[in-house]
C-alpha cells in the first residue's frame, strides 16, 4: 500500500511540475489565462532602456512582482511580469532577466491581463520561444523575426515567470537586438532558514532544562 501511495504521489508531482523549464532548455512559452488572484507587491514603473552603441531601438518597460494564488508551485509564491514597448526605429528580438538559478520556473505570457494590475494587450507580440541558461540563472524571451520581432511602435504581451520563490530583491532586465541594453528590475530571493546547528542547540537546551525540572520535582528520600 505504501508503494502504491508513493507512486500516486510521484505521478502527481510530475504532473504538477510538467510545465517547468529546466536549465539549458529552450521551449515553447506557456500561456497563462487567469486574471484574478494576484496581489501586487512591487513595480518598477515605466523605465527606459536607451540604446547602447550598436543597437537600433529605444525601449520602455515595466516590471511587476505579484503573489499569485494560481501559481503552479504554491499559492503564496511569486510571479515576475514584464512588458515592454519598442519606440524604434529598429527591431528588438530578445528580453532577459536573471537571478533564477536557485528556483523552479514556469515561463510564458499572460493573455488575460491582471485585475488590479497591468491590463491585457491582445495585440501585443508574443515570444516565439523561451529559454533558460545552462546554470539556470537567466530566463530569456525570444522574439524571432519576421513574425515575432517587436518593431518600432509595437509592444510585447505580458511576459510572465511563475516561480517557487516567496521573497524578491533588486535585479536587472536586458533588452537586445544583438547588443544589450540594461535596466533595473526584480529577481527572486531566498529566505534564510534557521541553521540546523542553532535549532539543535535550542532543542538540546530545552530538553536539558526539562530533565532538570523533572529531577527537581522528584520527592527526596527520607533521612
Amino acid at each position: 500500500m505504501r508503494l502504491k501511495l508513493f507512486g500516486v504521489f510521484a505521478l502527481g508531482t510530475v504532473g504538477l511540475l510538467a510545465s517547468t523549464i529546466a536549465p539549458g532548455v529552450t521551449a515553447a512559452p506557456d500561456v497563462f489565462t487567469t486574471s484574478t488572484g494576484y496581489t501586487q507587491l512591487a513595480t518598477t514603473g515605466a523605465l527606459n532602456i536607451n540604446p547602447v552603441p550598436g543597437s537600433s531601438f529605444n525601449a520602455t518597460y515595466t516590471e511587476w512582482v505579484f503573489r499569485d494564488t494560481n501559481n503552479v508551485f504554491c499559492s503564496t509564491c511569486l510571479d515576475f511580469i514584464i512588458q515592454y514597448s519598442n519606440a524604434g526605429p529598429g527591431t528588438s528580438e530578445r528580453l532577459t532577466t536573471q537571478g533564477f538559478d536557485s528556483f523552479l520556473t514556469d515561463v510564458g505570457y499572460n493573455t488575460a491581463g491582471i485585475t488590479g494590475g497591468p491590463g491585457a494587450t491582445p495585440m501585443g507580440v508574443a515570444p516565439s520561444t523561451v529559454d533558460r541558461s545552462a546554470n539556470g540563472n537567466v530566463i530569456g524571451f525570444n522574439f524571432i523575426p519576421p513574425g515575432s520581432a517587436i518593431n518600432g511602435g509595437q509592444a510585447s504581451v505580458l511576459l510572465q515567470i511563475q516561480t517557487n520563490a516567496t521573497a524578491f530583491t533588486n535585479g536587472f532586465v536586458s533588452i537586445q537586438d544583438g547588443v544589450a541594453g540594461f535596466g533595473a528590475g526584480f529577481q527572486p530571493a531566498s529566505t534564510v532558514p534557521e541553521p540546523k546547528s542553532t535549532a539543535f542547540l535550542i532543542g538540546a537546551c530545552l530538553l536539558f532544562g526539562l530533565m532538570r525540572w523533572r529531577v527537581a520535582r522528584q520527592p527526596k528520600p527520607a533521612v
